[in-house]
């Protein structure tokens, strides 16, 4: 009898969708066709395609099929990936952008806990923003690491210095991660190196925003 083994962690994020199709409808078709055709997506998709519907033998060696519609799924895969990708970029590139006007106000309302909670819990989402794009990019940039081996020193507390530096230091970050998303997945090219991909690893610098900002969401009273 056949059995299954364990799955590898990034085919597990596609295979409800494979399992459902070819029932469910396309992804949204308003994407860069540079974007739709990207080579590293497609073919990262086309092994997680290929590996969901593989056949496993009682010798446990798995046999691959291709099929007449597997560039189907292979596309729904890489528009559904880009659609999320922009979705997640867009809530982290806001709550980078919430947490510096919450700043702000906090600063020039010192006795104001409610301006300083609201502080608080813009950090806690920068946090939670980088997490949910990390954890989308991490199956795609497998090959390079994925965690920072150093921590981000947060100076004082945020009644000396309101943590001036240490925003910088997230926007400059999330400014870098942008532009690394926006070149290695929606710009035009007819090769796309995986060297382009890691370049300024975009998952070591969303892992230290994460670091970061949690770090600083902790020292807000």
């Amino acid at each position: 009898m056949m059995t299954l083994r364990r799955w590898k962690p990034r085919a597990l994020a596609a295979l409800l969708l494979l399992l459902a199709w070819p029932s469910l409808r396309g992804a949204p078709d308003e994407l860069p066709e540079a974007a739709v055709q990207n080579p590293i997506l497609r073919a990262h998709f086309t092994w997680v395609a290929m590996e969901a519907r593989a056949l496993i033998r009682p010798d446990g060696r798995r046999i691959y099929r291709r099929d007449f519609f597997l560039e189907q799924r292979v596309e729904y895969l890489v528009r559904a990936f880009l659609t999320d990708l922009i979705q997640r970029r867009r809530e982290f590139n806001d709550a980078v952008e919430v947490a510096q006007l919450a700043r702000q106000r906090a600063l020039r309302q010192p006795a104001n806990r409610e301006a300083r909670r609201v502080f608080k819990s813009s950090l806690q989402r920068v946090d939670k923003r980088a997490g949910r794009l990390r954890s989308l990019l991490r199956p795609v940039l497998s090959e390079f690491d994925s965690k920072s081996g150093t921590h981000s020193a947060v100076q004082g507390d945020f009644s000396s210095n309101g943590f001036e530096l240490e925003l910088q230091e997230i926007a400059a970050h999330a400014e870098v991660i942008e532009q690394l998303i926006e070149s290695s997945f929606f710009q035009l090219s007819h090769t796309v190196e995986a060297t382009t991909l890691g370049k300024g690893n975009m998952l070591i610098r969303l892992h230290q925003v994460q670091q970061l900002a949690g770090e600083l969401a902790r020292r807000v009273r």
